[in-house]
């Protein structure tokens, strides 16, 4: 979606590479924390691991907030409509049926009829 949205808004390639590659590396990051954390609490594990999630709550981010997550896709040519700061309940699992949840709060964006994590803001995530 980011990448046709910022090419026909004349992002050149190396611009979009750029961009997907932070993207990237900042949920790689997570999710080498979430392993490493994982390790330090169990141990190290070679087993397989299962994750879920559960919506507990969501709120709408409305008014000058929105206007401001709405502007910043803009300038991609994505048309955000909505916005909701989520508070989700990550659950991992592992073959020896040991379990551990965590509450995490996200914020999402609706484009078209779709939800998406706000990627341009997930940086918040990591520094919770």
């Amino acid at each position: 979606m980011l990448k046709k949205a910022m090419k026909e808004n004349g992002y050149n390639s190396l611009q979009i590479n750029e961009f997907l590659q932070d993207t990237q590396e900042i949920m790689e990051e997570q999710h080498d924390y979430m392993i490493s954390h994982l390790n330090n609490i169990w141990g190290e594990w070679d087993g397989w691991w299962s994750q879920s999630h559960d919506i507990l709550e969501d709120e709408n981010i409305t008014g000058e907030e929105l206007e401001k997550i709405k502007a910043a896709y803009d300038d991609m040519g994505i048309e955000v409509s909505k916005a909701k700061n989520v508070e989700v309940k990550l659950t991992v699992s592992r073959s020896d049926n040991t379990v551990m949840s965590t509450t995490i709060n996200i914020r999402v964006i609706k484009v078209g009829f779709s939800w998406y994590i706000d990627i341009m803001n997930m940086q918040d995530i990591l520094q919770e």
